[in-house]
């Protein structure tokens, strides 16, 4: 506004006074988030595998806080049974990077399966979660299209975080290590190009998200 406020029309300043415009720290649900429902954020539905399907998933903010690792994978997985000769093999890829392949159990009956997810394979920001189901069937041309089989993640199926307790040594450590708390100052010669100086901390803020814990911003 180019003129003071108090030559504002006096509902503008009785709204400039409310409650609604005081300071107060920023409180989020998601400092104290220790896991993630895979299930609630769009994974568990049937797939039908005859010869390989997936489930994937972005993990970031919200869904990840800043100051927050993926630790581990519980996955509560069912397959129907299968023939003898046959074998579904599970698959859990971070980032592209395989962490681990095991045998399906062929019993029709729920499983939980537990996996460490490599704090090497992680990046800052945003983690590509994909699980795959392969079918190590044998099949000829004469064969023709086998059958396909579901398998279905349960409830349950949930990454487990742990804090991110580490020291700034390159730019991938930045995120988590701002995460609990930075100031950015603007200074007088920043004037001159604005607009320029309002996109970066516009950035800072948009990487960061409500999962910072306290964040100064000052002219």
């Amino acid at each position: 506004m180019a003129r003071p406020l108090a030559s504002q029309p006096l509902p503008w300043a009785r709204l400039l006074r409310g409650n609604q415009y005081r300071q107060g720290p920023a409180v989020s649900p998601a400092h104290n988030r220790e896991v993630v429902d895979l299930i609630a954020a769009g994974l568990g539905e049937t797939q039908y595998v005859s010869r390989n399907i997936e489930w994937s998933i972005d993990l970031a903010a919200p869904l990840t806080p800043a100051d927050k690792r993926l630790q581990r994978l519980l996955l509560n997985i069912v397959a129907a049974p299968q023939p003898e000769k046959g074998q579904q093999l599970l698959q859990v890829f971070l980032n592209g990077i395989l962490q681990e392949v095991r045998p399906l159990d062929r019993d029709g009956k729920p499983h939980t399966l537990r996996f460490d997810l490599n704090t090497s394979s992680q990046r800052a920001g945003i983690n590509n979660l994909r699980i795959a189901v392969q079918r190590t069937d044998e099949q000829g041309d004469c064969q023709g299209v086998i059958a396909a089989f579901p398998v279905q993640l349960l409830p349950g199926t949930r990454i487990e975080l742990s804090d991110a307790n580490v020291k700034p040594v390159n730019f991938n450590d930045l995120r988590a290590h701002f995460a609990k708390g930075m100031d950015i100052y603007l200074t007088p010669d920043s004037q001159a190009n604005l607009p320029r100086e309002l996109q970066m901390a516009a950035s800072v803020f948009s990487n960061l998200g409500s999962t910072s814990r306290k964040t100064g911003f000052t002219f």
